[in-house]
């Protein structure tokens, strides 16, 4: 598991390991299967029983198995799949994001690379593959594929641009997640959750004007509520001292770190 710590505004590791846990945080399976998913599966059987050969068939069942949480099925539909069609477009991104839910990330990885080297502009297989590099423990390029999923969809999501700028602030790239946080703004527009990631990132860089830039944006009836009004007290303190403890764990800086602490805790898993 990688522990994160902020001395100076800078994610440190801790303690390395696999992040296998990322991938389920980030890509979960649904918790509850929706009730007609044992129905479509057994419809599919059927159909499959009078067309053994039908690829399409199998495809659609391997990813209704999937979503019921039954990989090693799932596994055997898209493997059938494939030895009738070894060039089948598609079968590499079911096979990626099978293997990112079911926690073999390095063979999520291998798939997904082979299916983004045909097609490089599909914004689904880059955030797939910026999870399994999560699910690796490789921060800076989960942060390099999250920005290509961003630059490649029509409607990035808000939680997407979320992702990328903990990823690169997760590689210790603070330029970069302050440079994607304005992206999503630009993009967006107001978007709270970005706008706290990119004062929380300001304030423990130190950076008093940046952070009331983003503060300044807020609707009105945020600024009196927490963790507002914690930043805003937050980005006054800086504004009014010459200088702040070195290693950020005290005075003005110390709950804009905790913060992004936490919120990389909500993607990398806990301490």
């Amino acid at each position: 598991m990688i522990r994160w710590s902020y001395f100076d505004g800078r994610p440190l590791i801790r303690s390395a390991g696999a992040v296998l846990v990322a991938a389920g945080l980030l890509l979960a399976p649904a918790a509850f299967a929706h009730p007609d998913l044992t129905a479509q599966i057994n419809r599919l059987s059927e159909q499959i029983q009078a067309e053994p050969e039908n690829v399409e068939l199998l495809i659609r069942r391997g990813d209704l198995h999937r979503r019921h949480e039954e990989y090693a099925a799932a596994a055997r539909d898209f493997e059938a799949a494939r030895a009738l069609a070894p060039n089948h477009p598609e079968i590499d991104f079911y096979q990626g994001r099978l293997g990112l839910e079911a926690g073999d990330i390095d063979a999520a990885a291998r798939y997904l690379d082979r299916y983004l080297a045909e097609n490089p502009l599909h914004p689904g297989a880059w955030r797939l593959r910026a999870e399994t590099a999560l699910g690796q423990g490789d921060a800076r390029s989960a942060a390099d594929a999250f920005g290509r999923a961003v630059r490649f969809s029509e409607t990035p999501s808000p939680a997407l641009f979320r992702q990328w700028v903990l990823a690169l602030l997760a590689a210790g790239d603070r330029h970069g997640a302050l440079a994607a946080v304005d992206a999503g703004l630009e993009r967006l527009g107001v978007e709270v959750s970005l706008l706290g990631l990119g004062s929380d990132t300001a304030l423990a860089d130190r950076d008093a004007g940046r952070a009331q830039s983003y503060l300044k944006r807020l609707p009105a009836g945020l600024k009196s509520r927490p963790p507002w009004s914690q930043r805003l007290t937050e980005a006054d303190c800086l504004a009014e001292q010459s200088s702040v403890p070195a290693n950020g764990s005290g005075g003005c800086a110390a709950g804009a770190s905790a913060r992004l602490d936490a919120q990389l805790q909500s993607v990398l898993g806990p301490k």
